[in-house]
């Protein structure tokens, strides 16, 4: 087979049934779902055990202790036995004809460039009712492009990834100590800076909106895993190539929330001095991110 699907999944019965009904829809079954269940302790496995018991889509399942997504993540690309690789969140669902679309697209174009990564596309997010709140559209001219070149170029919305699985082992989520979430930015962005993807211009998945989701609760998960935010913030200003106020006051904020010391933050910031004369407004910073985050959880 050339495509393997991977979904993360931790206590997600309720939703994941619609993800594998979306795989079983698909006309072309020519492709992987490998699942790694992050230590759920709802009835997940046997869930999972009766759906490759129907052998309607070929499933691979593996358990974890609760180490988060990324580190589900890593494995998945290490365990992953196919040229291509895509992730499918466990309340995201494929689009009906999406594997097709990933097979035939990708044959069409895998040799036209040496740096080619994959394929990148829109994802549609939509309500309960299955109402559109988002239906992102890549802008037209687009054929080849980065992740951050897409957003630079005027795209907004979400999207979905298909890589090339073996340059994706090359690029693991550098997931911190003792921290359970780091943004996907942190391996995406290092991989910008060598390869380029394919522009698809339809949707390959529908992501029902959560009130528990990502989007909803990013302050809390990075406030939750501070050295991650740091990581990040350190790599885009690296990549920016010049100062930032902004990333400058997000370091020292998240830097404090990790509980590095003063001198920590000044010695391991790219701007040494800046970030000495803006340890005031960075502390300020945090001081504000705390008292929104707790208004938030009233």
């Amino acid at each position: 087979m050339l495509f393997t699907i991977f979904t993360p999944t931790f206590n997600r019965t309720k939703t994941l049934y619609n993800t594998y009904r979306s795989l079983v829809r698909q006309p072309n079954k020519s492709f992987i779902w490998l699942i790694v269940d992050d230590g759920s302790t709802d009835n997940t496995k046997a869930l999972v055990d009766n759906w490759i018991g129907e052998k309607k889509v070929s499933i691979e399942y593996y358990f974890q202790q609760n180490a988060g997504k990324m580190a589900a993540h890593n494995w998945a690309a290490q365990l992953c036995k196919t040229e291509l690789f895509m992730c499918l969140d466990s309340d995201d669902q494929l689009t009906d004809t999406a594997v097709e679309d990933v097979i035939s697209f990708w044959e069409k174009h895998r040799n036209d460039r040496d740096d080619l990564l994959g394929i990148i596309a829109p994802k549609t997010i939509v309500n309960k009712d299955g109402s559109i709140i988002r239906n992102p559209e890549i802008p037209k001219g687009i054929e080849f492009t980065t992740g951050r070149g897409l957003y630079q170029s005027g795209y907004r919305g979400e999207t979905a990834m298909v890589f090339r699985t073996e340059i994706l082992r090359k690029y693991p989520f550098p997931v911190q100590d003792g921290e359970k979430f780091i943004s996907e930015i942190s391996a995406y962005d290092a991989m910008d800076e060598h390869y380029v993807m394919l522009a698809y211009n339809r949707p390959l998945m529908i992501c029902e909106y959560q009130e528990d989701g990502y989007s909803n609760n990013l302050l809390k998960i990075n406030v939750a895993n501070p050295k991650g935010v740091v990581y990040v913030n350190q790599q885009r200003q690296r990549i920016l190539h010049r100062f930032s106020p902004t990333l400058m006051r997000e370091y020292i904020a998240y830097s404090r929330i990790a509980k590095y010391s003063w001198k920590k933050i000044v010695l391991d910031s790219r701007y040494p001095l800046y970030c000495l004369l803006m340890l005031p407004w960075g502390f300020l910073k945090m001081k504000r991110l705390l008292q929104t985050l707790k208004d938030n959880e009233k």
